[in-house]
């Protein structure tokens, strides 16, 4: 099985156990990366139960959270978490382990204790890498560390002295340094490795550096098919896919100004300290006044200026309606009284003439009549209608005039004009 070494180290760490559940110290260096696998046979009452299942949570003793440098990973499905990190300074730490079985809700409690010595030969220059088909879990499988180191000892960074070191310097997960999950869960997260060495960079290296520098200007990560450096099959030899836009040559000087360093939102907690000081961000303070009043204070200045000028516009209108209606009244009064001085006018007129005596005859009979024939008449001269006497009319054959017109009295009659 794949995790027979995990359970061999997991047993000899066991055997450093003492009688009040305090281990042996366990010694780390500086800049050096370290791995710890936990395993449910660090706790007496979990060793019989196959079918527990396991939460581990680790973190300093009596504090929440874990140093800066240090992290622990618990894969899905596994029996079995890993501690890693690589310390800073020197110093010791305990560190407390909490494993929580689910199916029965019980906890057991493990304290580890580790002292940080100063590595007498630090790594002066780094190489980054970032692998797309592997976790942080899978780097701690059988001897993968030891081969990806064998790789540079071998290949791109052999060693020009005796005394030069290369080890593993930083191993972090690609999603704590920036990076995202990947869209199919079933692909892995990637891994970020830092190969530390004493000496300076090879020829190999600075040539693999000026390889891939055209790649500098794609999208992070690459494409796996896009690009194949000469250094690949050194890696895909030992089952490494290497992303090449992340390919980095980090100098010591590079290191100390800060350029180029992951930094992994790990907990602020010193190492030698025992005050805990949570990690606190520092956000500028921003200032909402000019918010407010874009938001509230100018849209409310404008709704009291439209009120206003709606009531302005509203009075006046009425006084203005109000005049209109006493003009168009009096304009109205005055025709009225004109129409009424006109019938008036012609009421009297017509009753004036009613008071004068009627003739006895027609209009037409007092209109002298010619005794000669008429021109248009067609009879012949000679014979003439039959006169009257001198003083009497003309008897003619047509019908009678018309009786005289007498006009309507509507004096009497008021009007309204509307």
């Amino acid at each position: 099985m794949k995790y027979l070494t995990y359970l061999h180290l997991c047993i000899s760490i066991l055997s450093q156990f003492s009688v009040n559940g305090m281990t042996e110290p366990l010694t780390l260096y500086t800049t050096e990366a370290f791995f710890l696998p936990i395993s449910k046979n660090w706790f007496e009452p979990l060793n019989s139960d196959i079918d527990a299942d396991i939460e581990y949570q680790a973190s300093l003793l009596d504090m929440p959270d874990l140093p800066k440098w240090m992290h622990c990973r618990h894969p899905n499905g596994s029996d079995i978490a890993f501690l890693y990190g690589a310390p800073e300074e020197a110093g010791g730490v305990q560190i407390e382990i909490i494993a929580l079985n689910r199916n029965k809700y019980e906890t057991y409690r493990k304290v580890i204790s580790f002292i940080v010595e100063k590595k007498k030969k630090e790594a002066r220059h780094e190489v980054e890498l970032k692998f797309s088909n592997l976790n942080v879990e899978d780097m701690f499988e059988g001897e993968r560390l030891q081969q990806l180191i064998k790789i540079f000892e071998n290949s791109l960074w052999r060693k020009s002295h005796q005394s030069d070191v290369i080890y593993v310097t930083m191993i972090a997960s690609a999603i704590d340094v920036g990076g995202r999950f990947p869209v199919n869960p079933r692909e892995k997260e990637g891994v970020v490795v830092r190969v530390g060495g004493t000496d300076n960079f090879s020829r190999d290296l600075l040539d693999l550096e000026r390889e891939i520098q055209p790649l500098r200007v794609l999208k992070v990560p690459c494409p796996r098919d896009y690009k194949r450096t000469s250094a690949e099959h050194l890696f895909r030899r030992e089952d490494f896919i290497s992303d090449w836009c992340s390919f980095r040559l980090v100098k010591e000087e590079k290191q100390q100004s800060g350029y180029g360093k992951p930094s992994p939102s790990y907990s602020s907690i010193p190492l030698t300290s025992d005050d805990f000081r949570p990690q606190t961000i520092s956000l500028p303070r921003r200032d909402f006044m000019l918010d407010f009043i874009v938001s509230i204070v100018v849209p409310a200045v404008v709704v009291v200026i439209l009120l206003t000028s709606l009531v302005c516009v509203m009075c006046c209108g009425r006084e203005g309606l109000e005049k209109r209606n006493r003009n168009t009244s009096s304009v109205q009064m005055n025709q009225y009284n004109s129409i009424q001085r006109a019938s008036n006018q012609l009421c009297h007129l017509s009753n004036k003439r009613d008071s004068f005596p009627q003739s006895s005859s027609t209009p037409g009979s007092s209109l002298p009549r010619s005794r000669t024939g008429s021109p248009s008449s067609t009879l012949p001269k000679s014979n003439t209608l039959r006169s009257a006497s001198r003083t009497g009319t003309l008897r003619g054959t047509g019908p009678p005039p018309p009786p005289p017109y007498t006009p309507l009295k509507t004096c009497g009659i008021s009007q309204t004009l509307h």
